[in-house]
């Protein structure tokens, strides 16, 4: 499934964050967690390519875990990088990136362990319009999908 958010942002330098998408999971994973009875438990990753985008995730995932929202969740948060060899029932992948070059997102590697960890559901959480119409060297990427 693809979820559709909008902008993000610089932080130093070319490490990004997007609060939209961010809030997006937040929604994402607290709708995952009210379908699940209290008894049953579901490993979940949330990846992603930018560290920034990391440390706001696991700042909200840690607030959603305070609040008692997600406690039937055992939630990895990391990058794609730091993810790798490892499972979960769902992946969330959130891409950031609302602009610019997308070589980074697609990078062969870093794709296959965002798209292939998962056991039950794959969730891309990015901006819709950009990822749809994005092409690398002329090819679609999201319409081949």
């Amino acid at each position: 499934m693809l979820l559709g958010c909008k902008r993000s942002w610089l932080l130093g330098g070319t490490n990004r964050y997007n609060q939209e998408e961010a809030l997006e999971i937040k929604k994402l994973l607290i709708d995952i967690a009210s379908k699940l009875t209290p008894e049953k438990s579901k490993e979940i990753a949330v990846i992603t390519p930018c560290s920034a985008q990391k440390k706001l995730l696991r700042k909200i995932i840690n607030d959603l875990k305070d609040r008692g929202q997600i406690q039937n969740l055992q939630i990895k948060c990391d990058t794609v990088d730091s993810f790798q060899g490892q499972e979960a029932d769902i992946v969330i992948y959130s891409c950031v990136r609302t602009d610019g070059s997308l070589s980074f997102l697609i990078d062969k590697k870093r794709l296959n362990v965002a798209l292939s960890r998962v056991r039950e559901n794959l969730f891309i959480v990015g901006h819709k319009d950009f990822l749809y119409n994005a092409k690398v060297e002329g090819k679609e990427i999201i319409k081949n999908f």
